[in-house]
Formats: C-alpha cells, structure tokens, sequence
C-alpha cells in the first residue's frame, strides 16, 4: 500500500534520529568486528584442544576394537550444544560413527561436500565456514602386527557453531558501546516517544482502520481522539465505515432473505446474465434439469433448460432470449415439456421476466417454472373422459353429437353428403340375462373391435349408451351408407360372443339418415337415425331401415317420439290422472269391493285424455316405465291406503281390494322391492289390500327375478295376479314357478267366446287348470251381458270389461277423506 510523504513536522526528529543511528552503528560495529575476532580465536582453540583429546581416545579404543565404545563416545560428543557434526569415516570414506546414528555406513562425501584436508598423522585442519569450524583429525584405526606401523588411518570431523561466541560478542560489544552512546540513545528514544505517541501511534490506528476495512472488516474503526487534523480524518473515515457498513449489512440480510426464498418456493427458478449464461439455480431447479448450480453457472441456458412441444417433438423458443430481445415479460407456450439431463420428460409451464439495474438496463432474466405433468395427465385424462365411453373406450354421445355438428358445419359449406348410421342391439338383453352383466360388459367391449374391419380411418364408431351405437361415415350418400350399414348388420349376426364356454348369438337394428346442406339441426339427424333403427326393429329386427320424410314406418315412430316427449313432460308435472275400474264376482268370496287401478295422461298442451294405449308402447320402448310405474304406485298408496284399513274385517283383513299393474321394466328394477317397502310403511298401507298384475310375457322374460319378487311381496302380504294369460306359448310351463293369486285370463280368448269354441275350450281349459292350482280366475274385455253369462257358466270367478263397469276416477270412488 502507497505510504504518504512523510510532513515537516516530523522531518527534523527523523533527522536527529538518524544521525544519533549513524553513530552509534559505526561504533557498535568496531566492536563487534573486535569481538568477532576474539570470538572466532577462542573457538579454534577450542576446536584444536578437543580433536587431540578425541584423537587419543578413539585410537585407543580402536586398538582395543571396542567399535561400540567408540560410537558412544561420538554420540556424547555430539551432545555438546556448540557441535553440530561429529563423525569418524574409515580409511574408505564410510562413516563409521557419528553423533546421528542415522549416518554410519553412509559415504562421508554426501554427508561433508566441504571438509578440510588432514594433512598428516599429527596435525589437524581447521576452517571457518559461515558461522561454523570445521575441524578435521587423522585417527589410526589399524596397526601392523608389530603395533607400529599404522594401516588404517581414519578422518575425525568435529563442526561447532560460532553462534553463541558471536552472540557473546556482541553482547559484550553492546555493553563497551553502551556508555559511549548512552546520552545520544536517551535523547533520540525521548524524541522518537513523544513523536510516536502524537503522530505515528495514532497514524498507525488510523491505517491499521483503513487497512482491516479495505480487506472487508466493515466493523474496523480509527476511534481517535483529539482536534488536530489525524482526529479530523478519523471521525470522517469512521463516518463512512459507517455508512458502508449499515449499507452492507442491509445488503447482506436482502440477499439472505432472497436466497432463502429462493431456497423455499416450490417452483424452479433460473437466474441468467444479459448473454442468456446460468448464474443460478435453485434446489427444484436442480431436481427438474437435472444438473446442479456448480455444474450449470457459466453454461448456455438452452444446454441446462432444453424444452420441446410434447406433441410434436419440435424444439420450443427459449422464453429468456426473447425475454432479454424485447424486455419483457415472455410465457411457455402450450404444451411444453423439459428433457431433464437424465433422460425425464417434464411438462412444464413457466415465464421469463428481465432483471434491470438502477438504469433500468436489462442485466439478465428470471425463468420460474414448475412441473405440470400430474394436472397435464389429468387433464388429458378428465378431457378423455368426458368425451369418451369408458367401458369401450368409444366416443361418447356428447362428443358424437359435437362430431355431427361440424359435419353438417360441413355439408352446409361445402355441399357434401355424410351418413349417420344408428346401432341397435337385437337380443343383448339375453345375454345380459342368461350370463350377467358382466358378459354383457364383455360383448360391448368386444363388438366395436369386430366392426372396425368394415370402416375407413375417417368413419367415427360411438357408443351412445346401453347397448346403442352411432356410426358416422364422411362423404357417404345414401347409397354407400346402405351398404355399409348392410356390412355391418351382417357383421354383427355372423359375430359369436363366447362366454364360459356358452355360445351367444346378437343382431343389430340399423336406422340410417343422410347429413345434408339442408339438414335441419344434430337434434333432427340424431332423431331421424333413432325412429329408423327402432323401425327397422319393429319390421323384424336385424335389418336395415333408412330414413324418408313419406315413410309410413317412420311417421308411426315419430309419433311415438312425440308421445315420449308427452310422457316426460307429464312425469315432470305430474299430468296423470288415477281411474279404477270394477271387477264382478260371481261367488261370494269375503271382497266387497274388487277393482283395477288405471292411469290416464292429461295432454300438456290440449288437456286432452289419453288412454294407456295411446302412450304406454312408447313408454315400454324407450324405458320410461319405471318412472311411470313409480308415479302410479305412490299416488294409489297414497289415495288407497285409509280405505284399505278402513275396510278391515274383525280379523284385520281389508275387505277391499285394488290391482295394480307393474311392467316387465320394473321387474328388472333391482331397487323396486326395497321402494315399494319404503312406500307401504310411509302411508301405512294394509298390503292385503293391493294385488299386483304382472304380465304373462314380462314374467316370463325375467323370470328369476320375478319369481323372487313375487315371493318377497307376497311374504308382506301383497298378493298377485298373471295379466294376460295365455297370450305366451308357454303359459302352462311357467305357471307353476310362479306364486300368484289370481290368473287374468287374455281378452283376445273372450272377444269371440260366443262365437268360436277353440277360445271356448282355452277359456275353459285355463279356468280348469287354475282350479286345480288353487287360483282364481278373473276374465277380462267383458263387454256383453251374454259374454258374462257364458263365463258364468265356464265357472270363472269373476269378470272385468265394459260390460261390467266403465272406468272412474279413483278419488270419486273412494269415501271422501275424514
């Protein structure tokens, strides 16, 4: 460090000092010259006085050949602090012993490179070199056999230091100059502490201050005092350490505080310089690239951060360069993923801002980025979801109909024809029966893998639910569509589904409709494809049938769409209206009164009344009979239920009793017997007093499930009628599985009783079977006096129809409430 000129004040001191220096080192050098000489004689002395007293001893011990004896006198030797070396080499320059056991039988030229000559039997040569005398001695080690004549003569090298005679000396030579100096000494020393003590001790503080803070001691201090111009500069340096400091130290706690945050986020973050180099990383940083802050500073960004687009491989834009190009804040695009540095593919989402100096210079950029790969993941998986199928594996009806749209998009821009092709599954609901649903899962998983050989990679398959299917075929007329509606449809029939090594056989009804410029809306498309599958399956099934504004067929099923819409419209607002009809007894049987309860549908626009036959086939088509059954039994539980007790006879039986009808949909209604439970208790109704009626047909199409029905109702004491019997072919066979009460025989037998003696016969045959079963019988579509007599006289039981009575509103014929 550059020292300042030294002031006039302080110059004259240093003179006088100087000259007082001058003296008494010329002096003090004379004597130590004289000294040194004096010093060096005595050594030498020494040195000659000491060699012949070694001489005759190692000779002596040598011609005794005690070799032992002779080293331990060296070593002893050695032991004297002026000696630094003593040593005796044999007649070949081999040390033989020496005061450092570590030399013998080392050469004595490695060990003594400047040794003196030995210059006879009985002199010694002794130098000065440096500080040290070098004395060297011949020693007789060997002698003739006479004992006179030496054979062996060995060399003895002593080393003693001149040190402590110089130092001697020189002490001596302090003292002779000690008195002669004395005044000058005192006067300088007195001079050179009051000059010190005012100027160089508070100067030394003051640099020492500057000194420790320069190399980063910011709590480094003058702290002097006074008001000359040394405390001057101390109170104006303090001033500024001072400052610095307080500045420093908020420094030093602002970064603290950003590298811990830096430390705690859980996002990654890259600090760069203006050429876009890594300057930092923080610990998830290091996690997602893969590389660590000491491997990654100084590296380009693009070889620590390399992205791509997930989807199609190509290398994405580096956010900072263009942040450090425009100074502004830049994001990830879309679909961006990081090829860590071992081999992990991340999505990512992240933004590069600019880091600016007090100038507002752009001196680097921040990247933060975090991994997105679980909500990517999700993401695609919920979006996959939501427009697929997740049995198949299939496009869903939101998705198909989305498809649709942009199809007639397209048609109405371009001109082009596209088909819409409507699967309905013939006999699926056998498999469902026979093996369970889950050979059902099974074949709709299967069926869309057989159908796919028959399409183009641009036709879209759909599962729209159940056991329903849309196909959509681009650039199709009608024409093509039929033909590949008819593959298909075959397809589908020459299809075997194999389940625990049972064999089943399906078919599909295939409606299809043209996607056209002047089609109306997908509502409209979708519509006309669905009337023309449930025609084709209404013609026989397993066919194709395609959509035509003047089809017979397909303005039946258009109605029927409509009616669907009445139906759910009416569940909404509750538009149906109870009615019972009587039933006549022809034998007194304890029932004073026996009725059918019948619903009706009030038309929501006309007010109209619509008979079962109007709306119960699209009912039963399109599912919506449970609902309907639902409707009726609350609101008759609810209308029956105080009558009912209030007919009990003195055993508690109700002496009334009320049919009610339940659809073959129903029966499969795994919940139902637990609802009908819920409901009797709620309006605590007397069970004796409801008799359910179930339809031949739809018993025997579940039967396993309504013969469990029937049995737990019947248990609670409900009882049951067969509606319609002898309308199936089998009626007979399966009438003894079933625990019924009444047998409702088919209205078709009666219409022609009169008149045909085969509807005679079967009349009288079931009534006769029914009897020796222990049930009873119930005629129905009674409608002539004469037709009531002929039973009469079969023996029914009893009798329903116009003939009898007409239907009522059940609330008119029911006691008012109270």
């Amino acid at each position: 460090m550059r020292r300042p000129p030294v002031s006039l004040r302080a110059l004259l001191p240093l003179v006088l000092a100087g000259f007082a220096v001058a003296t008494l080192g010329y002096s003090h050098w004379r004597f130590l010259d004289d000294a040194g000489k004096q010093a060096q004689s005595g050594a030498m002395a020494e040195m000659a006085r000491q060699l012949d007293q070694l001489q005759a001893q190692l000779e002596h011990l040598a011609r005794k050949d005690e070799p032992s004896r002779i080293r331990e006198v060296l070593a002893a030797t050695g032991a004297d602090p002026a000696l630094t070396t003593a040593l005796l080499a044999g007649p070949d320059g081999t040390i033989r012993a020496a005061h450092r056991q570590a030399w013998v039988g080392r050469d004595m030229a490695g060990i003594l490179a400047d040794r003196p000559p030995v210059r006879g039997l009985s002199e010694s040569g002794i130098t000065r070199t440096g500080t040290n005398i070098h004395g060297a001695y011949p020693v007789i080690l060997d002698r003739a056999p006479d004992d006179l004549t030496p054979t062996g003569i060995g060399e003895l090298h002593l080393i003693r230091s001149l040190e402590r005679p110089l130092a001697t000396a020189r002490a001596a030579a302090w003292h002779q100059t000690a008195h002669l100096s004395l005044f000058l000494l005192v006067v300088v020393a007195g001079l050179a502490l009051v000059l010190h003590r005012q100027v160089g001790q508070r100067m030394n503080r003051l640099t020492a201050a500057a000194d420790h803070f320069a190399g980063g001691d910011t709590s480094a201090r003058a702290a002097l005092a006074g008001r000359d111009e040394l405390a001057t500069i101390s109170r104006a340096f303090d001033a500024m350490a001072e400052r610095v400091a307080s500045t420093h130290a908020a420094l030093d706690a602002e970064r603290e505080r950003a590298q811990v945050t830096l430390h705690s986020i859980g996002d990654a973050v890259i600090t760069t310089d203006a050429e876009g180099r890594v300057e930092y990383l923080n610990p998830v940083a290091e996690n997602l690239t893969g590389w660590s802050v000491g491997e990654a500073i100084d590296r380009e960004l693009d070889e620590v951060f390399p992205i791509f687009n997930e989807f199609t491989g190509e290398p994405a834009d580096n956010p900072v360069r263009r942040c450090l190009a425009s100074g502004t804040i830049v994001g990830l695009a879309n679909h961006t993923a990081l090829q860590s540095r071992d081999g992990r593919v991340i999505a990512i989402e992240d933004s590069a801002a600019p880091i600016r100096d007090e100038q507002g210079r752009v001196m680097g950029a921040v990247m933060v980025f975090h991994d997105v790969s679980e909500k990517r993941a999700l993401t695609q998986q919920l979006s996959w979801q939501a427009s697929h199928d997740p049995l198949t594996g299939l496009v869903n009806r939101r998705e198909f109909e989305r498809r649709l749209g942009a199809l007639l998009e397209d048609a109405r821009a371009t001109g082009r024809h596209h088909a819409l092709l409507f699967l309905d599954l013939d006999q699926f609901k056998v498999v469902n029966d026979t093996a369970g649903h889950a050979a059902g899962d099974e074949l709709l998983r299967q069926l869309p893998r057989a159908l796919r050989e028959h399409l183009r990679s641009q036709d879209l398959l759909a599962r729209l639910g159940g056991d329903e299917f849309a196909l959509l075929l681009q650039d199709a007329d009608l024409a093509a569509a039929s033909r590949v509606a008819e593959k298909i449809r075959a397809a589908v029939e020459e299809y075997r589904f194999h389940w625990q090594g049972h064999p089943f056989q399906v078919g599909a009804s295939i409606g299809v409709a043209l996607v056209e410029p002047d089609s109306c809306d997908v509502t409209d498309i979708m519509s006309a494809a669905d009337v023309a599958a449930y025609t084709a399956k209404d013609l026989g099934r397993n066919r194709v049938h395609v959509w035509q504004h003047h089809d017979d067929a397909v303005r039946r099923r258009e109605g029927e769409m409509h009616i669907l819409t009445v139906l759910s419209e009416a569940l909404d607002r509750d538009l149906f209206r109870l009615e019972s009809q009587p039933i006549r007894h022809f034998q007194e049987n304890g029932l004073k009164r026996h009725e059918e309860v019948l619903v009706r549908l009030i038309h929501p626009t006309s007010g109209e009344l619509l008979t079962p036959d109007r709306f119960i086939p699209a009912a039963e088509r399109y599912g919506v009979m449970p609902s309907l059954d639902r409707w009726v039994i609350r609101h008759a539980f609810a209308a029956l239920a105080a009558p009912l007790r209030a007919s009990r006879d003195a055993s508690g039986q109700p002496t009334w009793l009320f049919n009610i009808n339940l659809s073959g949909a129903s029966l499969g209604d795994g919940e139902l017997l637990a609802w009908i439970r819920e409901q009797t208790r709620e309006h605590d109704l007397p069970p004796a007093g409801v008799c359910f009626e179930i339809t031949e047909t739809a018993a025997v199409a579940n039967l396993l499930e309504t013969r469990h029905f029937i049995h737990e109702l019947r248990r609670d004491g409900f009882r049951f009628a067969l509606d319609d019997f002898g309308s199936g072919l089998s009626s007979f066979a399966y009438l003894k599985d079933l625990e019924v009460d009444w047998l409702k025989i088919d209205g078709h037998f009666i219409r022609d009783l009169l008149t045909d003696p085969v509807d005679r016969a079967l009349v009288s045959a079931i009534n006769q079977v029914g009897r020796v079963m222990g049930l009873r019988t119930i005629a129905e579509a009674a409608e002539r006096e004469e037709q009531i007599t002929a039973l009469a006289g079969i023996g029914v039981d009893a009798v329903q129809g116009f003939g009898v009575a007409t239907p009522r509103r059940l609330e008119e014929s029911l006691p008012p409430a109270g």
